[in-house]
């Protein structure tokens, strides 16, 4: 290049500080000379000195880049038919003056089909109804603000929707409504939502900091008969407007037009869709298929107006919602799949991913729990059939032209794909290895804390050859990042590395796995990612070359019942179980409350490991509890010729999700770090996480008439009950203050407080009553230390929940003693957190605060 062919810079360095800024939003029209007029979008301009800058916007004419004719705005058609049928419903939102309104988001469950039901419902029972505007800029600002920064993005929009809400509410008159939205009964089956859409109504009420009078928070199950919809429905009618006014019969009787009014709408659309899309097949058009969640798809910030750049670029994208993508059960391609959305989308794409002229198009969220694990069997399908597939992560993005050359490459690859075969359903099917020869086997338990030796243990009792499985080594780690991304949670990242890693050194011990190895990963059925960790373990299993390994994989909400081991087995080893948990606790306990005051460094240490060894050989010979209560004596006896020395430290009580907490290399040795800032420590003992397992099994037995399954489960609640007022005993002079406490107890004060729903399944609502507590006064510690993965739904919940609860219990403090309530989160993910010790340092100081006000 010649010298005079060079450029000016106009890079600044530090003098840029002393530029006069100023920065506002107008329209592109107003400040855009050639503006296009097509969407005159909504711009942040900012003036550093003379020159100016546009951000924001999603222009037409330079974001897309679009050529050939453009086609029709599938997406804008539904909207535009939904829009229409909403009018029937509703009035305008602004400027209204009329009676009592209820309020309602236009996001989550509301683009999942389900907003005409939510609007004719209230209209039917004689309110006004009145709907946010679409997702912009004011709400997408409103959600970054209100929400926690960890919650997916639809996450942070129904706060956004709700604060414009709340701006337009008449408090007294209006309810602002914010369904906790739990589960749908399909085929007798029951589809759960994630964690997010279940408590989105206590924890926006609480983030918004919204008064309980002007909230609407029903608990929704659709289609379960052991909680009928009428009757969650009314009771919350009645707790905002008391009894009397509504009755059950009229509002089933609102509940059945609405859902008519639902229907009609559904069927409709998925008409005209279905003509849509014949009419484009007919003539041999490509059809890109929109596949996603409703309040992704259909949002225009969550999707980033994707849907514009496939239309102004000639692609005809229709969205999954206008049609039907059938209700074939999908449980031999995606085992286990609890979450009613993720089955949604896995049926549309098995449906249509072999289809001649139809192209997979899979909207996503950043921090997405459920898709971190649904993603993996879609993928899984696209790879078999040989089939191309888009995936988008769409997060609101202002300018959305990143999408535009994916979506242009996306098609390059599409028109150049030859044809393929469509292969039979049975190549996508699950292996389902044999699992009749388990005593054969050895079996691998994963590491998971001390509770997990006991658990090893317990399977040798009823003649099963097991061993604990080593934890983080090099090899594990190497293929936890090979297997494993940033949007899965690390637990499954642990045990993904772990469990494939200890397959692999058994080659070395000469040990066939094919043959002569299984493994032990208990599940659940949702609503958290753990109870899909054994059926992706499978898929990873087979990649590696381990397709004849069976996975046991005892289900939560089975009490942990298994098909593989006979009734005898299984209640053996249970029980075995829960003696050695509960009185491994115990000891953990007492190894916790001696540690911090011991005149002889490691002394507390060597007891506990002595103890915990001497109770694992007594695991293995399935001592009773009689002789189990002896050897706690005994051990109680040995505390008390400990030497200790100091005056009690500020105690610090330990939660959060169950495997982080309990893994020292999931939390950096949180405990130790903890003590080492002067703090005593208590954790939150794993067994507490059994007890609620099986109460709810109690409860959920009984509400769904299975009462075979109601008794057995019952049986094991008093055995437990037994159990822990046994073994508790020796160590009561020890461990006082330090208690373990009821979590059924604390879930009924969240409850009768109107702060969570106990319909909230799994950890947050376990952790938010244990800061509940601790706020009240009940739980005597000075400080609560709460831990998670990152990404970990459950713990978001809590941690949102639990801070809007904090701020309020200080607004109301009557004195400076109660404004003091320390509290921490402590987020773990791929790399440790280089700045914890100054937190906990911190957090300690906090602490000792809380104890010289408090006592």
């Amino acid at each position: 290049m010649k010298m005079e062919e060079i450029m000016e810079s106009r890079f600044r360095g530090f003098e840029v500080g002393n530029v006069d800024f100023e920065k506002e939003s107008c329209n592109c029209e107003e400040i855009v000379g050639d503006s296009c007029n097509a969407r005159n979008c909504l711009l942040n301009v900012y003036h550093l000195g003379e020159d100016v800058v546009l951000a924001g916007g999603l222009c037409p004419k330079g974001n897309t880049g679009g050529n050939g004719k453009k086609t029709n705005n599938y997406t804008q058609m539904y909207k535009t038919w939904l829009n229409n049928e909403l009018r029937n419903h509703t009035v305008p939102l602004e400027g209204y003056d009329g009676s009592e309104r209820v309020l309602i988001p236009r996001s989550l469950t509301f683009l999942n089909e389900k907003g005409v039901f939510q609007a004719a419902l209230y209209k039917n029972l004689g309110f006004d109804v009145s709907v946010s505007p679409e997702s912009n800029d004011e709400i997408a600002d409103f959600g970054e603000a209100f929400s926690h920064p960890e919650s997916c993005y639809p996450s942070k929009l129904v706060h956004g929707h709700s604060a414009v809400l709340k701006n337009n509410l008449k408090s007294g008159r209006d309810k602002i409504f914010l369904p906790d939205t739990i589960s749908v009964f399909e085929d007798g089956k029951r589809l759960v939502f994630c964690p997010y859409v279940a408590s989105a109504g206590h924890v926006v009420m609480g983030n918004l900091r919204l008064k309980e009078q002007d909230v609407l928070i029903p608990v929704i199950k659709y289609d379960d008969e052991s909680s009928p919809l009428e009757k969650s429905i009314l009771s919350d009618l009645e707790r905002a407007y008391g009894e009397g006014r509504f009755s059950r019969r009229q509002v089933r009787e609102c509940i059945d037009s609405a859902i008519e009014s639902q229907d009609n709408f559904l069927t409709d659309v998925k008409n005209k869709g279905q003509k849509i899309f014949e009419r484009l097949v007919e003539k041999g058009e490509d059809v890109y298929l929109g596949i996603g969640r409703g309040y992704t798809l259909l949002d225009e910030k969550a999707s980033s107006k994707v849907d514009e750049l496939f239309a102004v670029n000639g692609m005809h994208f229709i969205p999954s919602y206008l049609l039907d993508t059938g209700d074939e059960n999908i449980g031999d391609v995606a085992d286990n799949m609890f979450w009613y959305q993720g089955a949604s989308m896995i049926r549309a794409s098995m449906k249509f991913l072999q289809e001649d002229n139809v192209h997979l198009v899979r909207f996503t969220n950043f921090n997405c729990g459920p898709d971190s694990m649904v993603l993996i069997h879609e993928r899984g399908f696209a790879d078999k059939a040989e089939r191309p597939r888009l995936e988008l992560e769409t997060d609101g993005h202002n300018n959305n032209a990143q999408f535009g050359t994916r979506i242009q490459a996306y098609r390059v690859v599409v028109e150049q794909q030859p044809e393929k075969e469509k292969f039979p359903r049975e190549k996508f099917q699950i292996n389902r290895p044999s699992r009749s020869d388990l005593k054969k086997r050895l079996i691998g338990v994963p590491y998971m804390g001390a509770s997990a030796e006991i658990l090893s243990s317990s399977l040798k009792v009823i003649g099963y050859d097991s061993e604990l499985m080593p934890t983080r080594t090099d090899e594990s780690i190497e293929l936890a990042d090979k297997f494993t991304c940033t949007n899965t949670c690390e637990p499954f990242a642990f045990q993904a590395g772990d469990h494939l890693a200890w397959l692999h050194s058994l080659e070395d011990r000469g040990i066939d796995a094919n043959k002569e190895a299984a493994v032990l990963l208990p599940k659940a059925e949702g609503p958290c990612r753990f109870g899909q960790y054994s059926v992706i373990l499978r898929k990873f299993f087979d990649e590696s070359g381990f397709e004849n390994v069976p996975i046991v994989d005892p289900g939560s909400n089975e009490d942990y019942f298994f098909e593989g081991f006979s009734k005898k087995e299984l209640t053996t080893a249970i029980s075995v179980v829960y003696r050695g948990v509960f009185a491994d606790d115990v000891l953990k306990n007492a190894h916790l409350r001696y540690r911090p005051y011991e005149v002889n460094p490691g002394e507390v240490d060597e007891m506990y490991r002595r103890a915990h060894n001497e109770l694992i050989e007594m695991v293995e010979r399935n001592s009773s509890i009689r002789e189990m209560r002896e050897f706690m004596n005994e051990k109680s006896d040995e505390f008390d010729d400990l030497e200790i020395c100091g005056e009690r430290k500020p105690l610090a009580f330990m939660c959060g999700e169950i495997f982080v907490r309990c893994h020292e290399k999931a939390n950096q040795d949180s405990v130790r770090l903890l003590e080492k800032n002067g703090l005593e420590v208590i954790l939150d003992p794993c067994f507490e996480w059994m007890d609620y397992v099986n109460q709810i099994a109690v409860r959920n037995n009984w509400n769904h008439g299975n009462y075979v399954d109601f008794a057995r489960s019952l049986i094991k609640k008093l055995y437990v009950s037994n159990v822990k007022r046994n073994l508790f005993k020796p160590f009561e002079r020890h461990l006082k203050g330090r208690e373990f406490h009821d979590p059924f107890h604390l879930i009924k004060v969240l409850e009768d407080d109107f702060l969570f729903s106990s319909s909230i399944q799994g950890e947050s609502v376990l952790n938010v009553g244990n800061a509940n507590s601790f706020a009240k006064g009940e739980m005597l510690v000075n400080g609560i230390y709460h831990v998670g993965p990152f990404g970990c739904m459950q713990e978001t919940v809590a941690s949102s929940r639990i801070q809007s609860l904090l701020m309020d219990k200080r607004e109301s403090a009557r004195d400076s003693s109660e404004k003091v309530i320390p509290f921490m989160d402590a987020v773990f993910g791929e790399s440790e957190l280089t700045n914890l010790e100054a937190q906990v340092a911190l957090f300690a100081e906090n602490c000792r605060v809380h104890k010289e006000l408090n006592g």
